[in-house]
């Protein structure tokens, strides 16, 4: 989770000394729900409603991967003043990747609001935030956003809602949860879906609603042995500040602390991590604004400086001897190795090369990323990254390239584990595809040859919805070849379902063909023109290339084609009948980072330079490489 920050600044009326402080007065929710089911939005017209200038759509998604995507990648959180209550909300993320994100975030609040698309319904990730609010005892509320569009199925969806929920849990207390209708654009939430009457309010029912129904940050019979206690607070995300150090934001579970209290760090186990230190700075975050404060309180979300503590450790007084226990967190699914960029043109874009300088990088990504994982690789120069999805390193790797780096990355593999038996196993995920009805056998097609079972199939309004259980080691680029084959007709989301045996001998890898340079120097026209006839090129005419790089994909699938992209017409006294022929060619294909690590095949590689993305062999001699592959097939 990471805060939203503005210019500091500091608000002496916003201090309370702990007699005055009613933690029963604070609210801590966060607003879970499917990607682009609208929580962003949402939470543009609570800070709007709570006296903050918005002076953007999106407020909240203030990294710079975010406002490019529209996506939400980190949990941020702001605290709102609504009456008499203080509320902490929390933006999470959509997309399964970033599930890690909401895990990590339940331990802070005591409730969530799941936000649900009124036209599409509840989809995998829907399923999966709200197995995992429901799991922690988190209490709900359930939204169904843009009802004011045509076409919606709020009504209809309460039933299947409703179902959701008893699927998961058989608490009888959280199958108790208020239902509200919205509009996140136009900036309305209401009880009745009655037009000309749920505009009325705007968001003030959502905002009573989340008042009545979630229970507050600190119960009246604990408020006193809460805030007697001493200081203890999770760290549930770090920052870095030039001028303070580390900063680290959590919620206080119990007690009280002030500026220039001591406190030490506890780990999991309940060790001290280095010294006892000094608090230098305390803050939260209103608004979009910083606020500096005195002091805090159980039940409130700070950001604190002054100590080394790292994610899920725990930041207390000295006399504390006891960790707060944390949520654990689902573990990665795929992992791709990163070592150093050893490519005949490596070194001529970045300026941060060695494998040091890249394992230093991801160690301090995982300081605060907790769903990355790192493991050594069988080269010492490489170290294996793991994590919950292709969209999830993608966006590492384009963090490193933004920041300089050069380095090669290897495409994805599933991470398998033991079951009781002691058998391999392998994460499925549920795959929800909306299509149109004519398609609908080409994505079943494409899935069967993927070892997906069709579980469910429906009509929603003019789309179909195929629901699929299938092997993550099936699925590795099958969201890039499913759009390619519907020309972006259909919608793909999965999310995690399960472990299950898979017979890894079904999988080959992937079945396309690809043009590979023979030459190393600047492509030509003349040579790209004979060679397009083979396939789709992935260069355009004075490029860079080497022998072993990936040109293009040939047409034939499954087959390696040797190309000269570098061929010059030869110059002569005598003229040809071509002499005049105009060049005329395809644009190339250009493939971002995350399709790029989709459309890999194991023999294969991606250089990443802060100005380019080459895919290659990982072998570059054809001759080598020949024979490494004719080997291969004799074990097999």
């Amino acid at each position: 989770m990471k805060p939203v920050c503005a210019p500091s600044a500091s608000i002496a009326s916003r201090f309370m000394s702990a007699k005055a402080y009613d933690p029963t007065m604070v609210r801590n929710v966060a607003i879970i729900a499917h990607v682009d089911h609208g929580k962003t939005t949402l939470m543009d017209k609570l800070l709007e409603k709570c006296g903050t200038t918005v002076t953007t759509e999106r407020a909240m998604d203030s990294n710079e991967h975010e406002k490019e995507r529209g996506i939400t990648i980190m949990s941020k959180y702001t605290r709102l003043h609504y009456g008499n209550h203080t509320l902490h909300v929390v933006d999470t993320p959509g997309h399964a990747d970033f599930g890690g994100e909401v895990e990590r975030i339940l331990s802070m609040v005591d409730g969530v609001v799941l936000l649900v698309d009124a036209s599409e319904g509840p989809m995998s990730q829907t399923k999966f935030v709200l197995s995992k609010a429901l799991n922690a005892g988190k209490k709900a509320i359930v939204v169904f956003n843009k009802v004011d569009r045509e076409g919606h199925r709020a009504e209809e969806l309460e039933t299947e809602i409703f179902d959701l929920f008893c699927a998961l849990s058989d608490n009888e207390s959280l199958l108790d949860y208020p239902i509200l209708y919205a509009s996140a654009r136009q900036g309305w939430a209401s009880h009745t879906i009655k037009a000309g009457e749920r505009e009325k309010l705007g968001v003030i029912p959502l905002l009573d609603t989340i008042i009545k129904h979630i229970p507050p940050a600190v119960s009246k019979e604990q408020k006193d042995e809460k805030l007697k206690r001493p200081f203890g607070l999770s760290v549930n995300t770090i920052n870095s500040d030039n001028h303070l150090g580390r900063i680290v934001t959590g919620k206080v579970e119990h007690g009280s602390i002030r500026i220039g209290d001591k406190i030490k760090v506890l780990n999991a186990k309940g060790d001290q991590q280095g010294v006892e230190s000094r608090v230098t700075k305390l803050f939260y975050l209103e608004g979009l604004t910083r606020v500096d404060v005195e002091e805090a309180h159980a039940g409130q979300i700070v950001s604190l400086a002054g100590c080394s503590a790292n994610v899920s450790e725990t930041v207390c007084a000295p006399e504390a001897t006891s960790p707060i226990p944390t949520i654990p967190i689902s573990p990665p699914v795929i992992s791709m190795t990163f070592g150093p960029n050893d490519s005949p043109l490596s070194g001529r874009d970045g300026n941060k090369l060695t494998s040091n300088m890249i394992k230093d990088r991801l160690y301090k990504e995982v300081e605060n990323n907790v769903t990355l994982q790192l493991s050594p690789a069988s080269d010492s120069e490489s170290i294996n990254v793991n994590g919950r999805g292709e969209l999830q390193i993608g966006i590492l790797v384009e963090t490193m390239r933004r920041e300089g780096f050069e380095l090669t990355v290897s495409p994805p593999n599933v991470i398998s584990t033991k079951d009781e038996q002691g058998k391999n196993v392998e994460p499925y995920e549920e795959v929800v595809v909306d299509i149109d009805p004519e398609l609908q056998g080409m994505v079943i097609d494409q899935m069967s040859n993927r070892k997906g079972n069709l579980i469910e199939f429906k009509d929603i309004g003019a789309r179909a919805r195929l629901i699929f259980h299938a092997p993550s080691r099936g699925l590795i680029g099958f969201r890039h070849d499913i759009m390619s084959a519907t020309r972006g007709n259909a919608t793909v989301n999965s999310a995690f379902s399960h472990y299950g045996v898979v017979n890894v001998q079904e999988f080959s890898g992937l079945q396309k063909g690809k043009l590979v340079s023979t030459e190393t120097g600047k492509t030509t026209g003349y040579a790209l023109m004979m060679v397009e006839e083979r396939g789709q090129l992935f260069v355009g005419v004075g490029e860079e290339t080497y022998v072993g790089m990936v040109v293009g994909e040939c047409a034939r699938s499954a087959s390696e084609l040797d190309v000269n992209p570098c061929r010059l017409k030869k110059l002569t006294n005598v003229r040809s009948t071509g002499a005049e022929e105009k060049v005329n060619l395809t644009p190339p294909k250009k493939m971002t980072t995350e399709e790029f690590i989709a459309y890999m095949d194991e023999d294969e590689v991606l250089e990443v330079t802060p100005t380019a993305l080459r895919l290659r062999k990982k072998i570059l001699d054809p001759t080598t490489r020949a024979r490494v592959n004719k080997s291969k097939k004799l074990v097999k």
